[in-house]
Order: C-alpha cells, then sequence, then structure tokens
C-alpha cells in the first residue's frame, strides 16, 4: 500500500505506535514501513483489517499552512517545546515551525487541523501581564494585614489583585 510522502508520523506514529496498535488490532504479523510503501505481513483477514484501519487513519490527512513573524514561531514552539507538542497531543496533528521563513504546517485530518489553528491562534494571540515590584514594595505586597477579627481575616495585599 502506497502512502503520499510526507505522512510518515501518521503512518509510524510516535515511536511506532500506530504501528504497533494496528498490528495488535488487526492480528497481522508484522507491518513495514519504507519508501513510502506501507508492506503487510500475515493471514489474508488480517491484512485485509489492517489495510482497512490504514485507509481510514490516513483519508482526510492533509496539510494546511500559515506564515508568521519570528514571535509567534516562537509562541507557537513554547518554552522547551511545551506549545507544540501540547497542541500535537490535542489534535493528533503533526506539526512543523521553520522559525526562519515562519512558515508553520499542520498535517492531519479536517477536525484536528481545525482544532490545531484555534489552539494555535490562541497561542499567538495570547497576552500576558507582568508587573514588576521593586523589591520594598513587593515585600509589602507579601505582607498580610488585618481584615477581620480571626486568624482566618489575614490576607496579603497581592491576593486582593
Amino acid at each position: 500500500m502506497s502512502v503520499r510522502p510526507g505522512f510518515k508520523d501518521h503512518v509510524v506514529g510516535k515511536q511506532g505506535s500506530t504501528i504497533k496498535k494496528i498490528e495488535m488490532d488487526s492480528g497481522v504479523t508484522r507491518i513495514k514501513f519504507d519508501n513510502n510503501l506501507l508492506t503487510f505481513i500475515g493471514n489474508k483477514d488480517a491484512v485485509a483489517a489492517a489495510k482497512a484501519e490504514y485507509v481510514q487513519l490516513l483519508d482526510g490527512l492533509e496539510e494546511d499552512f500559515k506564515t508568521y513573524g519570528d514571535r509567534e514561531c516562537r509562541l507557537v514552539i513554547g518554552r522547551g517545546g511545551e506549545t507544540i507538542n501540547a497542541i500535537q497531543d490535542a489534535t493528533g496533528c503533526k506539526i512543523n515551525v521553520v522559525v526562519s521563513s515562519g512558515r508553520v504546517s499542520v498535517k492531519g485530518n479536517r477536525s484536528g487541523r481545525d482544532r490545531a489553528w484555534e489552539m494555535i491562534r490562541a497561542a499567538v494571540t495570547r497576552e500576558e501581564t507582568r508587573i514588576k515590584f521593586k523589591p520594598v514594595l513587593y515585600k509589602y505586597l507579601t505582607v498580610p494585614y488585618a481584615a477581620g477579627e480571626s486568624d482566618d481575616d489575614f490576607i496579603s495585599p497581592l491576593q486582593l489583585i
């Protein structure tokens, strides 16, 4: 069974997870993937079941891309790849970011791609509010003050923000 170039990640899965899953589910002895060609080894029914699972998996897989600036690309990746990995795990899509060209590509099925683009848009447009305090002011803001009669009524001014 031939597979479109560029969809190896979907065919193999992380550390071969997709191949292992389909081998277990279908009962084939082995699935090989080489040069965009899937080879199934097993009895006739198991091979037919494995092919059917791959047809369903690969049906509708496409790639979209958009171009962003350097800052936005870095936001999509996140610290240590945290953001991009979370989006890939949540959507089942493969995301590739080329910071030098600003190209962000998403490979997957239609619903996964739509969800991934929503999450990317949220990551890119997220604004953080940072407040800088001078050390003396920070000490004052973290010291509890009495808001009422009991010990449970002591709160920090930062808790009011």
